[in-house]
């Protein structure tokens, strides 16, 4: 006799939770049929009709206990979210008109004054402080409220194109310096102060950053690196390596260097030198002076 009942209780159970999952599921189909047959309405950018349905939806998520019901669910906000994308593409960002917002600026004050005086700020003030923490700066407005006058411009017909004798011909563009660059110019110049420091010197050689680090300039330093660089690859100079310190050799023979050049494979590497980079370096070298001032002087190209 209780095997029975539990038998009657556990059908009874069963039938009340099926009853339950077909209501859920109908709402879900009303509010689908709903969406479609407002489609229209729905996607109007003054409609506001979408938040309202997503907090629908939030209180009925709350009902779901079976997986069938959570995937009318999801497939209802993926339709609301659809709608939502479709509003958006409805908006015309070239449509606000400044004038009736004025206006409705205005009205929501109380109304225009007789004498047109400015708009009263103090009252709008009062008017949206609700919504605010504190009034709004007027920073925050670029430009003028006051309605100004629409000026009718009348338009002349097709511009006429422009006559063989009224165009003008474009200048030719001449060579700096005679055709000789201005980078050539200041290789030349670093050749030189390379050749003058290294016969001041007992071990024919310079220290590489001490050299080419202008201490008062970032853009020198670089520019200094940038043409010692063309010498290297000309195998004009080169730089060796003392106990862990790169140094600028320069060989007394050019001749005789080049012949050698054809043992000894050269070898280039990259350079990199940022801002940072730079005052360690003249911080850690105790670079305070320039070891050659540049071709033209600093600013004045």
């Amino acid at each position: 006799m209780a095997e029975r009942n539990e038998q009657e209780s556990g059908a009874h159970s069963d039938s009340s939770d099926t009853d339950y999952r077909r209501s859920v599921r109908q709402v879900y189909r009303d509010l689908h049929q709903m969406i479609e047959d407002n489609h229209t309405l729905l996607i109007n950018p003054s409609n506001t009709k979408l938040p309202d349905l997503m907090a629908q939806l939030n209180d009925e998520i709350g009902k779901i206990v079976h997986p069938r019901e959570c995937a009318m669910d999801a497939a209802t906000i993926r339709r609301i979210s659809e709608l939502a994308v479709e509003q958006a593409e409805q908006i015309r960002i070239d449509a606000f008109d400044p004038e009736k917002y004025i206006e409705r600026i205005y009205t929501l004050i109380g109304g225009r004054r007789r004498n047109e005086s400015p708009l009263d700020w103090s009252g709008l003030g009062n008017k949206v402080m609700h919504v605010f923490n504190s009034t709004p700066s007027v920073k925050f407005i670029y430009g003028s409220l006051d309605i100004a006058p629409k000026r009718i411009v009348q338009r002349s017909g097709k511009s006429k194109r422009p006559s063989a004798a009224d165009t003008v011909t474009p200048k030719e563009v001449r060579e700096v310096g005679g055709g000789e660059e201005v980078t050539t110019k200041d290789v030349q110049h670093l050749l030189k102060m390379v050749k003058s420091a290294v016969k001041t010197t007992s071990n024919q050689r310079v220290h590489y950053f001490k050299f080419l680090i202008h201490p008062t300039s970032f853009a020198q330093s670089i520019e200094n690196i940038f043409h010692f660089s063309f010498l290297v690859k000309d195998g004009r100079a080169g730089v060796e390596i003392y106990d862990g310190q790169p140094f600028i050799v320069f060989p007394q023979n050019i001749d005789e260097q080049s012949k050698q050049s054809t043992r000894k494979t050269r070898k280039q590497s990259i350079v990199s030198l940022n801002l940072q980079t730079w005052e360690e370096l003249k911080a850690l070298y105790k670079i305070k002076k320039p070891a050659f001032e540049p071709r033209v002087p600093i600013g004045q190209y």
